[in-house]
């Protein structure tokens, strides 16, 4: 199923009613389909785990090139209480490359410390910039989202969309986010962003959702798909997901934290 593109332009140019916060009835909605709002906000860890495929983006043979590597297992943790993340992704070639070896891939921020795990395990630190850009993957799934625009003093608007759905803007910390909500289910169809792409320029980052299944006593989406609009599925992945567990040790060190940012 696609849904409707809506552009930060179109955003700006919905005529649809408009409501502060206190008076979404759409985001009142979406938490109570979700598991009800004690619980979204009561989530404290995520721990998402399974497979999928992902693009070999900014280094295709031609534009067109179906170069996507086989992600033979992901493992992505959300710890909200603490602001960190870590991300553990194997992932081998589908496509003839120099190196057809699996790759393993480590990351993960701590407030704000991104780092990056070498093969050997050597945790090294990322630029400011890399942690200020991964902060907002907390943002991209919907508890986060919604943890954020439920929190006291968040600014959140709605408004009608077409295809049965609704509109939810909010603005965590300065930064515009948008969700379109199915009306039949009352369940987030997509997160988007206006982003900056070295590449391609400003492109909106769309994060869409489906396979929603009860997990804790909540409904959580178990397919996540991210692409640029109308140009590149980035990543599809297939999950499984556990809520509230130990999120293990994805804390910075303390060499790291002392260290400069590269």
């Amino acid at each position: 199923m696609r849904y409707l593109t809506i552009s930060a332009t179109a955003m700006v140019a919905f005529t649809g009613a408009v409501l502060e916060a206190q008076g979404s009835a759409t985001l009142d909605a979406v938490a109570r389909a979700m598991g009800g709002k004690d619980r979204v906000l009561g989530v404290r860890t995520l721990i998402l785990e399974g497979r999928g495929e992902q693009l070999n983006f900014g280094q295709n043979h031609t534009p067109s090139a179906d170069t996507k590597y086989e992600v033979t297992s992901v493992r992505r943790v959300f710890d909200f209480a603490n602001k960190r993340w870590y991300l553990d992704l194997t992932r081998e070639p589908r496509f003839v490359t120099a190196n057809m070896a699996p790759q393993r891939q480590r990351s993960g921020l701590d407030g704000d410390v991104a780092y990056n795990v070498a093969p050997n395990g050597a945790m090294s630190r990322a630029a400011a910039p890399i942690a200020t850009d991964r902060a907002y993957d907390f943002l991209y799934h919907p508890v986060g989202l919604l943890q954020a625009a439920l929190a006291p003093g968040a600014e959140v608007f709605e408004e009608a969309a077409p295809n049965n759905m609704r509109l939810i803007r909010t603005t965590p910390g300065g930064n515009k986010f948008a969700m379109l909500v199915d009306t039949r289910t009352n369940l987030p169809a997509r997160i988007e962003r206006m982003v900056y792409q070295p590449m391609l320029g400003d492109v909106m980052l769309v994060n869409e959702f489906g396979d929603w299944q009860d997990v804790g006593g909540m409904k959580l989406p178990m397919r996540w798909t991210q692409r640029y609009e109308n140009l590149f599925t980035l990543a599809d992945f297939r999950l499984t997901c556990r809520i509230n567990e130990e999120a293990g040790d994805i804390a910075a060190s303390d060499s790291i934290r002392a260290a400069t940012p590269g």
